[in-house]
């Protein structure tokens, strides 16, 4: 059981609301960026934190607008182009979305590796937004560094990140 007080805004692109008159299917997830070895499937409020945390890691990022069902085809899509796929949500990691990825992954004979970034066990105290997400390891720092102790990879640095920019 979580109870939330937040006490700042969320990031919401309300631009982007209104810029195509398509459909979008809810149950459909979306490739936000396109990255190598690196995908983050960022679920809700978890998308900004992972934009933010991909550009230094060159990584893909996701949006998973529905946790459930799973988009099996585009999961698959990126299991199949990608080293190492991480899961980001702002909730519980038992039983959350990122299990439910890892499980799918697995029945599916998935062989790279599966970091799933959530909140854990531990009681989260009162704070701001910011604060909270920086004690759970949620903000785009936290998740940068996540990817990097799990990986082993390194940074691009800043010649790299130009060079790929352009």
């Amino acid at each position: 059981m979580a109870i939330r007080y937040p006490k700042d805004s969320q990031f919401i692109d309300k631009s982007s609301l209104w810029r195509s008159s398509k459909l979008i299917d809810p149950f459909k997830w979306e490739i936000l960026r396109k990255g190598e070895h690196t995908a983050l499937l960022a679920v809700g409020s978890m998308v900004r934190e992972s934009l933010l945390a991909a550009e230094e890691l060159n990584a893909t990022v996701v949006y998973a607008r529905c946790v459930k069902p799973l988009d099996i085809s585009l999961l698959k899509e990126i299991s199949d182009n990608h080293d190492l796929i991480v899961t980001v949500e702002e909730g519980a990691l038992s039983g959350g979305f990122g299990e439910s990825v890892a499980a799918f992954l697995l029945r599916q004979g998935y062989k790279a590796r599966v970091l799933n970034l959530g909140i854990g066990e531990e009681f989260v105290p009162h704070g701001s937004r910011r604060e909270l997400l920086e004690f759970c390891k949620l903000d785009s720092v936290s998740i940068k560094e996540a990817v990097i102790s799990f990986s082993g990879r390194r940074l691009l640095n800043d010649t790299e990140a130009r060079t790929r920019r352009t």
